[in-house]
């Protein structure tokens, strides 16, 4: 069991390092060239928009797959046809309950997916962005990449500091058309021996 619990702690100390690696890649490679161009105006924001959604979509699969498929992960949701056509609107609103420390991967898997509860979307892959607190975007790496290529929005949880900001990124994801996720704080879920206690 011990050799079990070590291959499993060695393969998910592989798997982030490979993440984090990917993610620099893609945003010294791209993120950041994209970025630049964009600010000094000689990109669109349309084409903008479309770059970083691909790069996003194809470095999503690396993030999601071997993961979730070794974990055995399954995701539960009460009205499984109310979030198809959420995800088919040009823009849209996922409200989650924050209870896992994989709640971004949740919203990652839902805006990838194209087959949800066994049941087909009619839908393309969107484009999912976070709320997040706004120290995650000064993280090295993962959370440059959330500002940069992501363009997540990051709240310092103060609405007369973060009015300002919400309200231009609010309007850019809908002009945009993308699943904004939203999992307002609430209880972390990590059980362990002091919790069976």
């Amino acid at each position: 069991m011990k050799l079990k619990s070590l291959a499993v702690s060695a393969y998910c100390h592989f798997a982030i390092s490979l993440l984090c690696f990917n993610v620099l890649f893609d945003l010294v490679l791209f993120g950041v060239p994209l970025f630049m161009l964009y600010k000094m105006r000689l990109l669109p924001s349309s084409i903008f928009l479309r770059l970083t959604t691909f790069l996003i979509h194809f470095t999503t699969p690396i993030v999601l797959a071997m993961p979730m498929v070794l974990s055995g992960t399954k995701l539960y949701c009460n009205d499984i046809d109310l979030l198809i056509e959420a995800k088919a609107s040009e823009s849209s609103l996922l409200l989650a309950n924050h209870g896992s420390r994989i709640d971004w991967m949740v919203g990652m898997f839902v805006g990838f997916a194209k087959k949800l509860g066994g049941k087909k979307c009619d839908c393309v892959r969107v484009r999912v962005g976070f709320v997040c607190e706004a120290m995650i975007q000064f993280l090295p790496i993962i959370g440059w990449y959330r500002k940069i290529v992501a363009r997540d929005i990051f709240v310092w949880r103060s609405f007369k500091h973060d009015a300002p900001t919400i309200e231009s990124n609010i309007y850019e994801f809908v002009r945009e058309k993308r699943m904004l996720f939203l999992s307002p704080e609430g209880v972390v879920v990590d059980y362990g021996p002091k919790d069976v206690e």
